[in-house]
């Protein structure tokens, strides 16, 4: 009797720490346990599998708890008959009821709740429960996929962070983790990133550096020169034909210079080597913008009104600067 009871304690016990765990895996914030990755914080590695394979910690947990209270309830109830017959049963059954509901169910929840210390230190235990387990969590994972197959039922994917999300973590983060202001405050660009039109880092076409193709050589030679970029917007009378290299330009000229039997026109040569230009609509987003330029490995575009009339240009660094720029 002594053993069966001592037994039944060990399992409630077990069943406690095994639903604390439940809720204590899943309400710390995905940030966090990175956080806690960084700072080589033992256990974080295997708390972080845990919270990643959610779905089989939840079928371990629960098979874990019914185990142990159909253990507990079998053991006391043969214990109660024992000692005052069939009416022991009833006792018993009202009584674990009860104490599982309050013991196995919402005290430890309560407990476990964003428990950081208790999932560190829980997390090797429930490691070697797995193993043992391994083949019950297969088994019932494999039931549950075949379930919803059955059902024809999707599981949901992992839905994207909002914005408004992201907000309430870096403000949560910050009393957490200490972010210093500048720190938040590009955090912040970053999130506005995807609301600012290119209006916003866009130099005026009447400020940009401009080089017109029918001009003397000599001030085509004079401009590029002194160009204070990489690259400069070509004109050809109301038109722009490309955007051109500033060294590329300066080489052809050299070489023409160089090279007289050429027979060929700085105006002709220029022309050869223009970039087609990349057009964006002044009201397009940066972050849209930023990604096209990036994957066509385009230093700038020229911005255009909807009237198809340009109104200057943007370039990569003057985007970038919408995160950097003013901390």
């Amino acid at each position: 009797m002594a053993v069966y009871l001592g037994i039944s304690i060990v399992m409630l016990i077990f069943a406690f720490f095994l639903s604390a765990s439940e809720i204590s895996f899943v309400s710390i914030p995905s940030q966090r346990v990175s956080h806690l990755l960084r700072l080589n914080l033992k256990n974080a590695e295997i708390l972080e599998y845990f919270r990643d394979n959610y779905h089989r910690t939840l079928i371990l947990v629960l098979s874990g708890q019914i185990i142990s209270v159909i253990i507990a309830t079998t053991l006391l109830t043969a214990i109660a008959e024992e000692i005052i017959g069939w009416l022991g049963i009833v006792v018993i059954d009202i009584g674990m009821t009860i104490f599982a509901l309050i013991f196995v169910q919402i005290v430890p929840k309560k407990y476990g709740l964003e428990n950081e210390k208790f999932a560190l230190s829980f997390s090797p235990t429930l490691k070697k429960i797995s193993k043992i387990m391994y083949l019950v969590i297969l088994f019932f994972d494999k039931e549950t996929t075949l379930f919803f197959k059955i059902l024809k039922i999707k599981k949901e994917k992992e839905r994207a962070i909002e914005e408004g999300e992201m907000e309430s973590m870096l403000k949560q983060s910050q009393m957490e983790l200490d972010i210093l202001p500048d720190e938040k405050k590009m955090i912040e660009k970053v999130l506005a990133f995807n609301d600012v039109t290119v209006a916003e880092p866009m130099i005026p076409i009447v400020n940009a550096e401009t080089l017109n193709i029918n001009s003397e050589e000599n001030k085509i030679s004079e401009i590029l020169t002194n160009a204070k970029n990489d690259f400069i917007i070509v004109y050809e009378n109301n038109n722009i034909p490309g955007i051109l290299n500033v060294k590329e330009g300066l080489k052809n000229i050299v070489k023409i210079r160089d090279s007289p039997e050429l027979q060929k026109s700085l105006k002709t040569s220029l022309k050869e080597i223009l970039i087609a230009p990349y057009f964006v609509e002044k009201d397009k987003k940066v972050g849209a913008v930023f990604k096209e330029m990036k994957e066509k490995r385009l230093k700038l575009a020229v911005v255009i009104d909807e009237n198809k009339k340009v109104k200057g240009i943007v370039k990569m660094e003057n985007m970038f600067e919408e995160i950097v720029g003013g901390v």
